[in-house]
């Protein structure tokens, strides 16, 4: 059994850094917050008692123009992603990428939507 939460983040709101380096020309971050929950059963019971919960999982969608800046996504092993707010800053570490789709609209730039999963996050 799984719990998921889904927040969104838009360009106007948000500034994003890999590793320092500010990612140009994104669209949107969404982020899906995934928490295992596990049953327990006390001895001589046939129905759980409590449910606790269990590791996180995190994966990070950017959506952005293509762009020319020095950030290619595929060439990086593990890295940091840093979410940067008005009010708060959301640090993504041990980050890999998971895939990059490409998608084109008539009248439209090149938009890249690149998946990674971390391993952590914190928000101070």
């Amino acid at each position: 059994m799984a719990f998921i939460q889904t927040v969104a983040y838009s360009d106007s709101d948000a500034a994003i850094y890999v590793n320092n380096l500010k990612v140009a020309l994104v669209r949107s971050i969404t982020e899906l917050v995934k928490t295992e929950l596990y049953e327990l059963k006390a001895i001589g019971e046939t129905q759980p008692v409590s449910v606790t919960a269990g590791g996180k999982s995190f994966e990070v969608v950017l959506t952005r123009e293509e762009s020319n800046d020095a950030i290619i996504f595929p060439m990086l092993d593990e890295f940091t992603l840093r979410v940067k707010r008005t009010h708060s800053v959301v640090t993504y570490t041990k980050c890999r990428l998971k895939s990059v789709e490409i998608e084109r609209r008539a009248g439209e730039p090149l938009l890249e939507k690149i998946t990674l999963t971390a391993e952590g996050r914190k928000e101070v």
